[in-house]
């Protein structure tokens, strides 16, 4: 269903009844009419399916993932780099970059370009024509949030739940991460974390205005969700991003087959590619390690049976 929006889909329908789909498919970033059918609908098996990809969590929050990663590679991590430009070569691609005002540059025999469309389609400057331009049609959707840290000392009616939908709030959703703590806890433990996010209109809506306008208005939504709560709250912290994420709009379905078709010797990886975000993030990172690691392979059973006929 990607040649009509989740709007088209459900067509006119009671306010009220509208707003019971809106929590769950504007988290795509879009808003109802900006989402394929298809998406919308693929979100409620995404968001509700119980004991799918959404009923996981890493204890010590997602960052514990790419923590690991980076400790495992230590140095030949680049942290605080800048790439500007990634050329390719006729045996080689070379990645030019800045790190501490200092213009640099690396060459490999592959790229795995795993950064958003936005950002490969403006330094990947030599990638197929129309792998750019699909690049270039890539759509985003803002998200504002805000974290907060209570200190109650007893349980409360938040305890037992992850995640609220919360229609005709400023937010969209309520999640509740130290929720994973508590099935754990021998008692319970002081405190709440508790995050507030607003995708799409909503979010645009609170972009330009500043961190104590956008708190006051978020914790008096957030005290008719969880009574209290506000008088609760010790810390709080607000964060914007205008590009959150990617989502598929009526007609993203024809850019598919040049986005996932390889370009020479760059390989694109990231959640833009696919419906399931992190996922989708991870699956082409792994198939281009994967087809690199053949192509090396292969290179080198070349090279070994070059400097065997040589010696012959």
């Amino acid at each position: 269903m990607n040649d009509r929006s989740f709007k088209d889909f459900i067509g006119d329908l009671p306010e009220d009844a509208e707003a019971l789909f809106k929590p769950t498919v504007t988290r795509s970033a879009a808003d109802i009419d900006q989402l394929s059918a298809g998406a919308g609908v693929g979100y409620f098996s995404l968001v509700w399916n119980i004991g799918g990809g959404l009923s996981q969590s890493i204890l010590g929050g997602p960052s514990t993932l790419t923590e690991g990663i980076a400790a495992s590679l230590s140095d030949r991590v680049r942290l605080n780099a800048t790439v500007d430009e990634i050329v390719q070569k006729k045996g080689s691609v070379v990645v030019r970059y800045r790190q501490d005002g200092v213009e640099q540059e690396v060459e490999a025999r592959y790229v795995v370009l795993a950064t958003p469309a936005t950002v490969a389609h403006r330094v990947a400057v030599d990638l197929d024509r129309d792998v750019r331009e699909a690049l270039s049609k890539i759509v985003y959707g803002p998200y504002v949030s805000a974290a907060f840290l209570s200190d109650e000392s007893g349980p409360q009616v938040w305890d037992g739940a992850y995640g609220i939908a919360t229609p005709k709030r400023s937010f969209a959703i309520v999640v509740h991460p130290s929720n994973v703590a508590r099935a754990n806890e021998p008692e319970r433990r002081p405190g709440s974390s508790i995050m507030t996010f607003s995708p799409a209109g909503l979010g645009r809506r609170l972009l330009e205005r500043d961190d104590k306008d956008i708190l006051r208005t978020y914790l008096d939504d957030l005290d008719q969700v969880l009574p209290g709560f506000a008088e609760k709250v010790v810390e709080a912290q607000v964060q914007r991003w205008p590009t959150g994420s990617p989502y598929c709009f009526p007609g993203r379905g024809a850019l598919q087959r040049a986005l996932t078709r390889r370009s020479g010797r760059v390989f694109l990886a990231g959640d833009y590619l696919g419906t399931f975000y992190t996922e989708t993030a991870i699956s082409t990172g792994l198939s281009a390690a994967r087809e690199i690691h053949s192509l090396l392979a292969h290179y080198r059973g070349e090279q070994r049976c070059l400097h065997s006929s040589t010696a012959s």
